[in-house]
């Protein structure tokens, strides 16, 4: 991945644990407290790409 994006191995680390950091804070309440939207929503403040949103909301609550 980080061939093809230009970008070096420690940014993707920094990424990648990124990542892992905002699926653990949606993981930590109840499952029927997080709401789809609003996931959503709150991922788009944070400046993520459509593209990773659909993929974490994939993650998060099935294709």
């Amino acid at each position: 991945m980080s061939k093809k994006y230009s970008i070096s191995i420690e940014q993707l680390i920094l990424i990648f644990n990124g990542f892992v950091h905002v699926i653990r804070l949606a993981l930590k309440p109840p499952a029927a407290f997080l709401k789809s939207d609003t996931f959503k929503d709150d991922l788009r403040d944070l400046k993520f790409s459509e593209q990773i949103i659909e993929e974490f909301h994939n993650i998060l609550f099935g294709a």
